[in-house]
C-alpha cells in the first residue's frame, strides 16, 4: 500500500489504467527536514513530463520513504505539482529487492556499494547477484527495511518515530551519524566516481 494524495492505494492503482509505470525514487528519509538536494535538482524538471509519458501508455510518479506530511510540505516549498506518494514501509502484498540483474542490467558500482553497506551479509549475494526479492517482513531481516507496520498504523508509527527523534540532541546525533557512516560515504562516493568514469569512457 502507498499513501497518495487521494488516500491509500495499491501498486496496481498507481498504474492508473496504463500498461507501464515509471517510478522515480526520491531520497527523503523519515527524519529528514528536506529531500535529497540531487533528487531535488532532477525533480525540478518533472512537472509536465507525465503528459508526454501518458501518450506512451506510461504513468509517472515519484515515491519516497517518508510521510505524506513531509512530502506535501516539501512539495509546497518547491512549487512542484507532479504526483508524489509515500512508500514508507507497511505490510502488504508486494515485494522488495534489487532487480537489476533480473531485468538484464548490470548493477552500477554505487548500487552494489549501497547494498553492501545496507544488507545483512547472508542476504547480500542473494539480493544483488541473484536478484532475489523479499516480502516486507523478510525485507526487514535482509536489511532493505528497518521495520514494517500494518497500513492502518502507518501514520501513528511515523509520528511516534519522529517524536523520538526530536528528543535527541541533534548536534550529537548528526556528528555521531557522520562519524558512524564516514567509511560508508567514502565507499559510495568512490563507487559513483567509478561509475561516472566508466560512463564517460563509453561515449
Amino acid at each position: 500500500m502507498f499513501d497518495a494524495p487521494e488516500g491509500r492505494v495499491t501498486l496496481s492503482d498507481l498504474f492508473a489504467g496504463r500498461s507501464q509505470l515509471a517510478v522515480y525514487h526520491f531520497m527523503f528519509g523519515p527524519d529528514w527536514k528536506e529531500g535529497c538536494h540531487r533528487c531535488s535538482f532532477w525533480a525540478d524538471s518533472f512537472d509536465g513530463i507525465d503528459v508526454h509519458l501518458a501518450h506512451r501508455d506510461t504513468t509517472f510518479i515519484v515515491a519516497s520513504n517518508t510521510s505524506r506530511a513531509n512530502i506535501e510540505a516539501y512539495k509546497r516549498r518547491m512549487g512542484w505539482r507532479f504526483k508524489w506518494v509515500s512508500a514508507l514501509g507497511s505490510e502488504g502484498d508486494f515485494k522488495i529487492g534489487a532487480n537489476e540483474v533480473a531485468i538484464g542490467l548490470t548493477m552500477p558500482n554505487f548500487g552494489v556499494e549501497i547494498c553492501r553497506q545496507r544488507l545483512a551479509p547472508a542476504h547480500f549475494n542473494r539480493a544483488v547477484i541473484n536478484a532475489e526479492v523479499y516480502a516486507p517482513n523478510q525485507a526487514v531481516r535482509a536489511g532493505f527495511l528497518d521495520q514494517v507496520v500494518p497500513a492502518a498504523d502507518l501514520a501513528t508509527a511515523a509520528q511516534r518515530m519522529a517524536t523520538q527523534l526530536t528528543r535527541l540532541n541533534m548536534a550529537a546525533h548528526t556528528a555521531t551519524k557522520l562519524r558512524a557512516r564516514e567509511q560508508t560515504l567514502k565507499a559510495i562516493r568512490g563507487a559513483i566516481e567509478s561509475d561516472d568514469a566508466a560512463f564517460r569512457a563509453r561515449k
